[in-house]
């Protein structure tokens, strides 16, 4: 969480003069404009301060706000030259996309004298947005099509019968079945957790033009994860290495320009390089063969490089 300080002059004796803010926190170069990830936490840390000359209270309000923003006290009551701190929490939610912003207007305000108060804006900046977020959450058997993501969508099930169970998804017809989204750009990093069964050969694709045009990352049942590219209708193997696979593994594909690299729990596996696809800016699933109606996907994620 991001730790931004300041002062808050205010006056407590009735007699109106000029109040000044001061930064108090030097090695924060913007103090009043501080960047947090989406679903974290940005926190400012104010200290109020009564510069007059007897006891008041001090009423803190915030205006302006669409983020969820909350102040820790909101009413303070002060000695003469005494000082109390408080903080202020913005909340980046999981819809807002990279470089979204957030103001909100921070106001002291004397109890004695409501015409004596002073404020400050806080302006708080979104960073890894998703360009897709879906955790399946949804009532068990609605199809896919129908499954509304948390961020993104809609979903498109270009072959197979793709369902939720248990806020999970699965596939339940078998061979080569793919569904798929489009995330808007070609560059991302994308990953769902995969709990492979049996003798499947699941995995995730990426720069997707059509049914028989993508990407495919690929854990088999032999003990093998692998990229390829499918042209036509063509398989092409382009990497390749050994894994044995875990249940709910995390599987992950950085594709930028024409590096591809796979993850599996952020441990890098294969990186290759290949020019096929450059600009498609669809992903998504893929299932073939095996004990297909039993492996299970899910926290599907996307967002851009």
């Amino acid at each position: 969480m991001s730790r931004v300080d300041k002062n808050i002059a205010a006056l407590g004796d009735g007699v109106a003069s000029s109040v000044a803010l001061v930064v108090s926190l030097t090695d924060v170069v913007d103090s009043g404009a501080q960047s947090g990830a989406v679903t974290t936490s940005v926190v400012y840390t104010f200290t109020l301060t009564n510069t007059g000359n007897s006891e008041d209270t001090f009423t803190i309000t915030k205006s302006g706000d669409i983020w969820t923003t909350v102040i820790s006290d909101t009413s303070h009551t002060l000695a003469a030259l005494d000082s109390a701190v408080f903080t202020v929490t913005v909340t980046v939610p999981l819809a807002a996309d990279t470089n979204d912003t957030d103001i909100v207007t921070i106001v002291a305000t004397s109890d004695a004298d409501p015409g004596v108060s002073d404020s400050d804006i806080l302006t708080t900046t979104a960073t890894g947005g998703y360009l897709v977020y879906d955790t399946f959450s949804d009532t068990d058997t609605t199809a896919l099509a129908a499954h509304t993501p948390e961020k993104g969508g809609p979903w498109t099930e270009n072959s197979g019968t793709w369902l939720i169970d248990t806020n999970k998804l699965k596939e339940t017809v078998g061979d080569v079945k793919v569904c798929s989204i489009d995330a808007g750009q070609a560059n991302i990093v994308m990953s769902a957790s995969l709990d492979r069964q049996g003798g499947s050969d699941p995995g995730m694709i990426f720069r997707m033009t059509d049914i028989s045009n993508y990407y495919a990352l690929i854990a088999n049942f032999l003990g093998v994860l692998a990229i390829y590219k499918i042209v036509s209708g063509a398989w092409t193997l382009l990497g390749t290495t050994a894994y044995v696979h875990v249940a709910n593994d995390t599987l992950k594909v950085d594709a930028s320009g024409t590096s591809l690299i796979a993850y599996v729990n952020d441990v890098e596996f294969i990186n290759i390089t290949d020019s096929t696809f450059p600009t498609q800016t669809r992903v998504g699933l893929f299932n073939h063969v095996g004990n297909w109606s039993s492996t299970r996907w899910d926290n599907f994620v996307v967002q851009a490089l």
